[in-house]
Formats: C-alpha cells, structure tokens, sequence
C-alpha cells in the first residue's frame, strides 16, 4: 500500500515574524513538528486491518480504539473548535486563478503550473527559496510566506490526497483572511478526513492512501506500549506542540517492532488491556501551550466532523476509556448504515 504525506518541505526556514502570521492561521502547532518522521507503511498497514467502519474504531483484543479530538488538539495544536472546513462553491477563471496567486502567494504562475482548480506545489516551493524573508521584508511578503507555507503543509500532510503535487486553490480560499482562517476547525476536518482514508483503506481494491497518516503513527507510538518507541535523553520544548517530541528526541526501535507487516500484526494480536496507556497525556497537560489544549470542552463531544463532502462520526460514547471513564456497553450508530453508505458515497 502506498501513502502520501510528507510535513515540510527543502530548507524553508521560518522567521518569527512569518511564524506571528503561521500562528494566526492555526497552524502553530503543526509546523512545531518539524519535519516528521518517516511513516512506517507496515504500521499504517496493521492499523488499517483492525479498523471497521461501522464504528470509526480500531478492534482491538480488549475492546475498542480510536483518534480522536483530543489527540488532534494535543498532538497537532491544530484548534477543533469553530467554522467548519465547508466547500467554497465558487468556480475559478484563468484569470481568478493567477489574480489569487498574485495577492495571497505572492507571484505570478506560469500557465502549466495550473491545473483545473489547483496549483503546482513546486511552483510554491521555488518562490519561497528565491525570495527569503529578511528584516527588510515587507509585511505583506511575510503573509504570503505564511500562506505558502500553511498550503504546503495542509496539501501534504493534514488532508494529503493521492496527489499531492498540486495544492487545492479552494483551500487556498480559506488562508485568505487570517484572523476567519484562525477560527477554522482544521482538526476537526483533519479527523474525519483521516477516518474516510481509513475505510478507504480496508477495501480490497485500494492501493493508495493520503491523509494525515503521521497523525495516525504517533498517535500508535503515544498510546500503544509494545510500539512505542524507546526515546533516548528525551527533551520536551514545552513552547511546541506535544507531537514534536518524536521529531526532535532521538529514539530507538530495538524493542519494538519496525517496518515488519507480521510484527505488527503480531504485536496488535497479543495486546493486554495493561499494554494500552489509557492515560498518556495525564502527567504533562498542564505543561502544555494553550494551542493543545484549546479545544478541552471539546474533547469528548458526540458529533460529525466535517470536511467538505467528507462527514465522519466522532464516536467518543465507544472509547470513554481513553478519557479515564467506564465503558458502558455503546448504543447503536446514531445513523443507520445506510445513511453512512450514502454518505460515503458522495
């Protein structure tokens, strides 16, 4: 199975006064993570054979698991209370195209780096190596900075198609206003996009899967014992986002299984309630920046997350283990497999 998503791309470095607009936009968080690590496919692969759609949740020996809200808000800082990711209806001229590049990238695109209503992702990368902030930029240069580097990331890591070489100009749609942008749930549609990529992904046919599949392996390193990495001299910059101590510790694998479909299928087999850490983010809340914690009433809310045509169930009432409370038996689905059928169908 192949997946795309990637976090950040060559040797863009972030000024603070482009990372001042970064973090009205939301995406503080995120760009804390630096890089990533590289996804583990066998990982994804084990996880994606435990997960049913009917539930949104991975099967488990000892009951059930999912992401949820709260590993997005604290893992990511991304904020998951707010505007909904909803379509833009609008539909672009060549025109419209290179007169929304112009006034919130920056420059002008040549005509083949447009294709239908997207972007050439290389396009972005090479205006922001030719025109590095100084401390004479303006601060106009530095939004458009921000917004390149925000689009960049949400094409190839946060709700990463199958082709993610080209960016989505209806997203770019949304970075226009900063302080709107700012108030967007971008977790939330992160989320639900990552559940459609998971039931995607248990069907025989499908080969590829985007998504933010990074999300998905440390939200297993954080929350799975036996897979957890074994992080050396760990550091924890508690100014980033919580999901950036696996990008910044050194860590080793020795014991715990790696890049092996049969080990990891072996280690999810075998797993006893005392290997999952109900708990993970107990001790170090409240060291956490406000941007992980912003969406705290939020974190077990029963809802639908959305993402443009994408509408996934939140179901928290199956996992209230993960937030220290008794798992009753869940109530049925709140809307029949039908509807969830149509839906995904759309």
């Amino acid at each position: 199975m192949v997946l795309f998503g990637r976090i950040l791309t060559k040797r863009i470095s972030i000024s603070g006064r482009v990372g001042n607009f970064i973090s009205m936009l939301g995406f503080r968080g995120l760009v804390s993570c630096g890089k990533g690590r590289k996804i583990d496919r066998p990982l994804v692969e084990a996880l994606v054979e435990r997960w049913r759609p009917e539930t949104n949740t991975f099967h488990l020996p000892f009951g059930e698991a999912t992401v949820t809200l709260e590993d997005v808000n604290i893992l990511w800082g991304l904020p998951i209370e707010g505007l909904e990711i909803a379509p833009v209806e609008e539909s672009y001229s060549p025109a419209d195209r290179v007169h929304m590049c112009q006034t919130y990238l920056g420059f002008t695109p040549d005509e083949d780096d447009l294709k239908n209503h997207t972007l050439k992702i290389g396009k972005i990368q090479e205006f922001l190596l030719e025109n590095p902030i100084h401390e004479h930029s303006t601060g106009l240069l530095c939004m458009q900075h921000a917004r390149c580097i925000c689009l960049i990331l949400i094409t190839n890591n946060l709700l990463a198609y199958t082709n993610n070489s080209y960016a989505s100009l209806h997203v770019l749609n949304h970075l226009r206003d900063f302080n709107t942008c700012g108030q967007m749930s971008w977790g939330s549609a992160a989320l639900a996009f990552l559940y459609r990529e998971l039931t995607k992904g248990t069907k025989p046919e499908t080969r590829v899967l985007g998504g933010p599949m990074s999300l998905l392996q440390i939200w297993a390193w954080t929350w799975i014992r036996p897979m957890t990495p074994t992080i050396i001299n760990e550091q924890i910059d508690w100014e980033k986002a919580y999901g950036a101590r696996w990008t910044y510790n050194k860590f080793s694998r020795r014991e715990t299984p790696s890049n092996v479909i049969k080990a990891h299928r072996t280690t999810l087999q075998s797993l006893q309630e005392s290997d999952f850490n109900w708990m993970p983010y107990r001790g170090v809340i409240h060291r956490l920046p406000g941007m992980c914690t912003s969406g705290q009433h939020s974190w077990r809310s029963q809802c639908y997350l959305i993402y443009y045509n994408v509408v996934e169930y939140h179901p928290v009432e199956r996992v209230k283990r993960q937030f220290g409370l008794l798992q009753e038996i869940p109530p049925s689905f709140p809307i029949t497999r039908a509807v969830v059928t149509k839906l995904r169908k759309i």
